[in-house]
């Protein structure tokens, strides 16, 4: 007999260990916190590995520039012309020669290339630049957008936590009613208006967690994972971070280099007036008599000079159109601004106002709870029915889940401050 209740001891223990794991659903889960998940997204972003690829394209820009005008164009050419004439057929012989026969290894150097190159590497300069904006701005889109979707799961998380204590509590509840039934303490009504109350916070408990699946499945998304574990997730660390200095703000960095784009393009627009020189020669054959050929093997060399004269006033045309340009960036710089500005601002009544109403709504729990407390002994000493008991509960509730909501509010207004004062 001693020896059976030995071996029925340990089973015993293992039975409520594995009814204590099954007690919550996010005792066995991974932590994951809202660094780990902007971590992911931004590494996995597809628009941010473009970006990575089109700095790297204006830094081989600046190579093949330096290449262009700093070295010599090598190649070889070859060409064969017949021109027959028949009588009154054919054309003049003092054009043609009948024909041509060249075989010729050619080579090419520009001269006074030194400010088309500085200005096609500003050209390029200002390409980087502008990717590099782009990636920032990317890269802070995936950090607010990935920050949104963790709030949303996190009071989701909540949520459930929450309700899962009121079922809790609720429970105890019954049992306690169960016995006072049993004595004839209590009726059967109240017994069976809490269990009522009970089985429909059960039923919002499996809503909750269908919808923290569904939040946890768009975060993996945004993230660029694939993870099928269950998570918890930790409270977002989020603090208001002090101003942005106007001149430091990455916003309007992105019109300043739209800008100067602007005005470096009219620059390279106005490379074909300056003047071009370059020198030239080849070597090999190069005859009209094919019997000739043996005997026709040379070389020559030269030099080009080109400057333009008049194209029908382009230049001043494609002057005013960069102009226009850059006054149009200016317009939506001075609107962006004032947009800037007046978001920040409201944000910021936005917080205070909530900072207000969480103090509100905490006391307001607080006494709630001080009330149930009374409720739950007058109950057990018959003095309050099981009616007045869940009607203060369901303010109780009420409250929490407004506070839930007001706080996740909190943390949208915290994560949308800091997208902007940027």
């Amino acid at each position: 007999m001693y020896k059976s209740n030995l071996l029925k001891f340990p089973f015993a223990i293992i039975c409520v260990l594995l009814v204590l794991l099954g007690l919550s659903d996010l005792s066995v889960a991974q932590t994951r916190n809202l660094k780990f998940y902007i971590e992911k997204g931004v590494s996995n972003n597809p628009s941010l590995n473009e970006q990575k690829n089109t700095k790297a394209s204006a830094n081989l820009d600046k190579n093949l520039i330096s290449s262009q005008y700093y070295r010599p164009l090598v190649y070889g050419s070859a060409e064969y012309l017949y021109a027959p004439t028949f009588g009154n057929f054919g054309y003049d012989k003092a054009v043609t020669n009948s024909g041509l026969y060249s075989a010729l290894f050619n080579i090419e150097y520009p001269l006074l290339a030194k400010k088309r190159v500085r200005v096609l590497m500003e050209q390029a300069e200002s390409s980087i630049d502008k990717s590099l904006i782009q990636e920032k701005l990317i890269a802070h889109e995936v950090e607010r957008t990935i920050t949104q979707q963790y709030i949303a799961g996190y009071q989701n998380q909540l949520e459930l936590s929450y309700i899962q204590e009121n079922i809790d509590l609720l429970d105890r509840q019954r049992n306690t009613l169960l016995k006072f039934t049993k004595q004839g303490l209590t009726s059967i009504a109240d017994l069976k208006q809490l269990e009522l109350e009970l089985q429909t916070l059960k039923i919002q408990k499996e809503s909750l967690k269908s919808s923290f699946r569904n939040k946890i499945s768009q975060l993996n998304s945004f993230a660029g994972i694939i993870d099928a574990q269950s998570v918890s997730l930790e409270m977002p660390d989020i603090t208001i971070e002090s101003v942005t200095h106007r001149a430091s703000s990455v916003f309007l960095n992105q019109f300043k280099i739209d800008s100067l784009i602007s005005t470096i393009q009219q620059k390279v627009d106005e490379l074909k007036y300056a003047p071009s020189l370059s020198i030239y020669g080849n070597t090999g054959v190069n005859t009209t008599q094919l019997n000739t050929l043996n005997n026709t093997f040379g070389f020559s060399a030269g030099i080009r000079f080109s400057v333009p004269i008049y194209d029908g006033s382009q230049k001043k045309i494609t002057r005013g159109q960069n102009t226009l340009s850059i006054q149009s960036i200016s317009a939506f710089k001075d609107q962006f601004e004032i947009e800037h500005k007046n978001k920040l601002t409201d944000i910021q009544a936005q917080l205070n106002t909530l900072k207000n109403q969480l103090t509100s709504f905490d006391n307001q729990i607080q006494e709630y709870e001080e009330l149930l407390q009374i409720y739950r002994k007058e109950i057990e000493s018959g003095d309050r029915s099981v009616v007045d008991y869940l009607i203060v509960l369901r303010g109780y509730i009420s409250s929490k889940n407004q506070r839930i909501t007001m706080e996740t509010d909190r943390l949208l207004l915290l994560n949308e401050f800091n997208y902007w004062n940027w």
